[in-house]
Order: structure tokens, then sequence, then C-alpha cells
């Protein structure tokens, strides 16, 4: 009686592993294709910044075209491109921290688009099948979760910026 119980467990445990296994390759299965931004299907990556109707400070990837304001506020004007590793690197930190699972526009309530005294985030990526563009204010605080990606997101796109003007100064 005893073995018959053994056999018995042991093939309803084999059918639960298998059962999990399955589950999880097709979560697996459908997060690859939930995700489906590669660097390959990467097109450009437009980031702009600043407060108001105009955003003075803005970098298009596509044409390398890169405008900001300096510290007295004169326009400093450059052109660099993002390398292939640049863009390895945002759409793997985007595709791994899902990035890209906020709104389209993270403003509070009470606030306008176009306030001159918040800055405003504009983060617009193209990819062959899919648009995504973020428009983040800096005082945005009605969805933690919202807030805590958005921050993240324009920050990782500030770095990458930042990288490859720094390799571009250096050359």
């Amino acid at each position: 009686m005893e073995k018959k119980k053994s056999k018995i467990n042991l093939r309803l445990m084999g059918g639960i592993s298998v059962v999990a296994i399955v589950v999880m390759a097709i979560y697996f299965f459908l997060q690859i294709k939930k995700n489906a931004n590669t660097s390959a299907s990467f097109i450009s990556l437009d980031y702009s910044w600043g407060t108001g109707d105009s955003l003075l400070n803005h970098y298009n990837s596509a044409t390398g075209a890169y405008s900001y304001l300096d510290q007295r506020d004169r326009p400093i004007y450059k052109t660099f491109k993002l390398r292939t590793y640049n863009i390895i690197y945002l759409n793997s930190k985007i595709n791994q921290d899902d990035l890209f699972n906020i709104p389209d526009t993270l403003i509070n309530k009470s606030d306008t688009v176009h306030n001159d005294k918040i800055l405003r985030y504009e983060m617009d990526f193209k990819y062959e099948k899919q648009h995504k563009k973020v428009v983040f204010m800096s005082n945005y605080n009605e969805n933690p979760a919202y807030l805590e990606r958005a921050i993240k997101l324009q920050k990782l796109v500030e770095q990458t910026v930042n990288e490859a003007e720094q390799r571009y100064t250096k050359n």
C-alpha cells in the first residue's frame, strides 16, 4: 500500500513539475514577445528638456545634433551619434527594468505641460514597429511606481547621451 502511495505521489509531483515548466516557458516567451524593442529595430531617440513652450536642450540620435544652454545660458551646438553599444545598453536597460510600462504623459492634474517654472523632459523612442513618446514633468507625484520608472528612464537616457558626448569631446 505504501509503495502505491509513493508512486502516486511521484506521478503527481512529476505532473506538477511539467505543468510548472510549461507555464514558465509560456511566461518567458510572452515577456520576450512583449519587449520587442530590440537594438536591431531601433531607429532613433529624440531627447529634449527645459521649461515652458520651448525645450531649448535637445539631442537627436538620428542626426547626432545636440544643442543645449550652458551655465551662462549661451547655446552650445555639437554633433555626435550614439554608438552601437550605447543603443544596446539603452535598450537592454529599458527592457530589463520595464521602463516603457508607463503612461505617455506624466503630469499632475493641477499642472499644464507648458508651465515655465517646472522642468519637463520629453523622450521619443522610434523603433521599426513601435513608437513611444514620454512627456515627464519633474514635479510629478501622483503615482510613485510610474514616477520611479520615469526617473530611471530619464536618467538612463541622460547618462547615455552624456557618455556619447564625453567620447566625442575626447576625440
